[in-house]
C-alpha cells in the first residue's frame, strides 16, 4: 500500500504521463525512490530476474555445480596439456637432445610425437610422427616403418579427424612388425571405420581388438557401439557383460579411464550416439 501511495505522489509532483513513467521502484538498498519508463522497466526485470535464476541454479543445486564443474575442466584443459607437453619436452631435450639435433635419428622425433600425443597437440604430433616414418623407411636399417610410427601417425591423423589418412596409417600398421601385437592399430581402425561410416567393419575390428587384449575397457564399448548402429543386441548385450567383468576386477592402479567408461555404459542409450 505504501509503495503505490508513495508511486502516485511521484507521478503527481513530476507530471510524468502514465503510459511513459507505468511503474516506480524503491531501491531497499538505499531507500530512494526513481521512475522508469514502462518498457525499460519491464526489460531490466526481466533480465535481473533471469541471470538471479541463473545464478541461483548454477551456485544453489547439485546439477548446477557439475556444470560449474565440466565447465571449468572442458575450458582449463587446452591449457594444461599445453603446460604439460612443454615440461615433458623440456625433460626430453635436456636428456636426449643431442639424438633430437640428428636429423636421420627418427626414434628421437618418434618420442616427440608421444610427448605432443599424450598432451592432445595432434598437429604437433603429426609433423613429427610423419617425419619419423619418412626417416624410417628410407633408412634401411629399419626395413620399412617400425609400427609403433605408423600407430602414432594415425592417432595424431584421428586426432584431426582425418579418417580416410588415420585408417590408412592404421593398415600400414598392421602389415609392420609388431612383438607387442596390434591392439591399437585395431581399436584405431575400428573408430575411424566407425566414423567413416562403414559400422560393419567398425564392428569386426572392435571386437578383434577386445579379443587381442582383453583387460582394455576401451574396445568393448566401441564393440557395443557398433552393434547397437547394426541392429545386433544380442551382440551389445555380451559386449557389457565382458565389460563388467574386466573392468570389476581390474586393479585400482590401472590407468584406463575406469570412470569415463563405466559412465559410458551406464548412459548408453545416449554415449553411443556421441561417443
Amino acid at each position: 500500500m505504501r509503495s503505490v501511495l508513495l508511486s502516485a505522489l511521484l507521478l503527481g509532483l513530476c507530471g510524468a504521463d502514465v503510459g511513459t513513467y507505468a511503474s516506480v521502484s524503491r531501491l531497499i538498498e538505499n531507500r530512494s525512490i526513481h521512475a522508469v519508463p514502462a518498457g525499460q522497466h519491464v526489460v531490466e526485470y526481466e533480465r535481473s530476474s533471469l541471470l538471479g535464476s541463473l545464478f541461483t541454479f548454477l551456485f544453489g543445486t547439485f546439477i548446477g555445480w557439475w556444470i560449474l564443474f565440466i565447465s571449468a575442466f572442458l575450458v582449463s584443459t587446452p591449457f594444461i596439456n599445453r603446460y604439460r607437453a612443454w615440461v615433458a619436452l623440456r625433460r626430453y631435450m635436456a636428456a636426449q637432445g643431442q639424438k633430437f639435433a640428428n636429423p636421420q635419428n627418427a626414434d628421437a622425433r618418434f618420442q616427440v610425437a608421444q610427448i605432443y600425443l599424450q598432451a592432445r597437440r595432434y598437429r604437433k604430433a603429426l609433423g613429427y610422427a610423419r617425419e619419423a616414418v619418412t626417416i624410417a623407411e628410407a633408412n634401411p636399417v629399419y626395413a620399412g616403418a617400425p609400427y609403433p610410427y605408423l600407430r602414432a601417425l594415425g592417432q595424431a591423423l584421428y586426432g584431426l579427424r582425418r579418417y580416410a589418412e588415420a585408417r590408412e596409417a592404421y593398415e600400414r600398421a598392421l602389415k609392420a612388425r609388431s612383438d607387442l601385437g596390434y591392439f591399437d592399430a585395431l581399436l584405431g581402425l575400428a573408430k575411424t571405420h566407425y566414423r567413416s561410416g562403414d559400422v560393419k567393419r567398425a564392428f569386426e575390428y572392435a571386437k578383434h581388438a577386445a579379443a587381442e587384449q582383453e583387460s582394455q575397457l576401451e574396445p568393448y564399448f566401441r564393440w557395443a557401439q557398433a552393434a547397437a548402429w547394426i541392429g545386433r543386441s544380442n551382440e551389445v548385450d555380451e559386449a557389457r557383460r565382458r565389460f563388467w567383468t574386466i573392468a570389476l576386477r581390474l586393479p585400482r592402479f590401472a590407468r584406463q579411464r575406469r570412470l569415463w567408461w563405466r559412465s559410458a555404459f551406464l548412459m548408453f542409450p545416449l554415449s553411443r550416439r556421441i561417443g
